[in-house]
């Protein structure tokens, strides 16, 4: 049996499959399968699957178009590795990739689901260097459960995964209205966090992800259906992760909301019970501190007032924070002051 089952779906893929299959065979971690769900492609992506006489490449085909989420269902139950490492049609994975990962994942066996650093690319493989500061995940298992807060923490063409445990939450949730919004992985890193399992992410960038007009991802954002489909998967899940109410998500993701602060401190409190810190703790670490400010707008005085209060040294950092409000306000009046000038 392989060590590692290297899950691509594909549907529609021709453009850049090549690249993706090539780059998987040429892992230098070689103890794998390459299992492919063609999900009812009708261009030449199966013609171009059928053309690698590798054997550790498995195809199976949709006869007809199911999504996403039933197909990635579907590679799991076939999958034959103790871990899966998902893959997407249009991306590339460096060779050290599996070998990177694999290491990592032996060496730490309470890790459960482990991502990576990504480098964005364009539909000609040419490096995005405008979107490079969206490329770095956050690394450690205490940020990356914050940060699931505001925002999915882990790219899901980077993970590798232990299998039996996530086919214990019953693989990926196939709901209807999430086949076109690209959150099926944002769910399931939900539903297992409410298990507590553990996740970290690698600083290596070991994936190219290719940002083009066809993808999935590409096609939720310009429709607006990410965010929609973001918040929908945190309301579902909030209570069981963070003991929150849907309502007091959508207040949570109310940024420039003045009085947040205490849902701050009774998810703390929540994360506390199945953890070795406080919630006085929680509140205090970077980490969270981190969260709470991506989760606070600049303009929400208020709240960057109260949230001072709840770190180490309140009144040093609140009147820290009353000088950066009046820097802001200073610069706000000197930006306006222009633009009323050159009219």
């Amino acid at each position: 049996m392989p060590k590692v089952t290297v899950l691509m779906p594909v549907y529609n893929g021709d453009k850049y499959i090549n690249e993706a299959i090539d780059s998987i065979l040429n892992q230098t971690f070689t103890d794998f399968e390459l299992l492919i769900i063609d999900d009812g492609s009708t261009d030449k992506s199966l013609e171009i699957i059928k053309s690698y006489p590798d054997p550790r490449i498995r195809l199976i085909r949709n006869l007809v178009n199911l999504g996403i989420s039933k197909s990635l269902n579907i590679g799991l139950a076939e999958s034959l590795g103790d871990y899966v490492a998902r893959m997407d049609s249009d991306d590339i994975s460096l060779p050290n990739r599996l070998q990177k990962q694999i290491e990592f994942l032996n060496q730490n066996p309470d890790v459960i689901v482990l991502g990576s650093y990504i480098e964005f690319i364009d539909t000609h493989g040419n490096k995005l260097e405008n979107l490079d500061y969206l490329s770095k995940y956050p690394l450690s298992h205490k940020a990356i459960i914050y940060a699931m807060l505001y925002c999915n923490p882990l790219a899901h063409p980077s993970v590798a995964f232990k299998r039996l445990e996530v086919l214990k939450l019953g693989g990926y949730r196939v709901l209807k209205e999430w086949e076109s919004v690209s959150t099926e992985d944002y769910d399931l890193w939900l539903r297992l966090a409410s298990q507590n399992y553990k996740f970290a992410n690698l600083s290596d960038r070991l994936i190219k992800y290719r940002i083009h007009s066809d993808s999935l991802t590409q096609v939720a954002i310009t429709k607006g259906k990410l965010s929609i489909g973001s918040n929908n998967c945190l309301k579902i899940n909030a209570l069981d992760v963070f003991g929150c109410s849907p309502e007091e998500i959508n207040l949570l993701r109310n940024k420039d909301h003045p009085y947040r602060v205490h849902l701050f401190v009774k998810i703390a409190k929540h994360l506390s019970k199945n953890k070795s810190e406080s919630y006085k703790q929680i509140l205090q670490s970077e980490e969270y501190m981190y969260a709470i400010k991506k989760l606070t707008s600049r303009t929400n005085v208020v709240s960057r007032l109260l949230t001072t209060l709840l770190t180490e040294k309140p009144i040093r950092l609140f009147i820290s924070e009353i000088f950066v409000i009046f820097k802001d306000f200073i610069e706000l009046i000197s930006r306006i002051a222009n633009k009323i000038l050159k009219q």
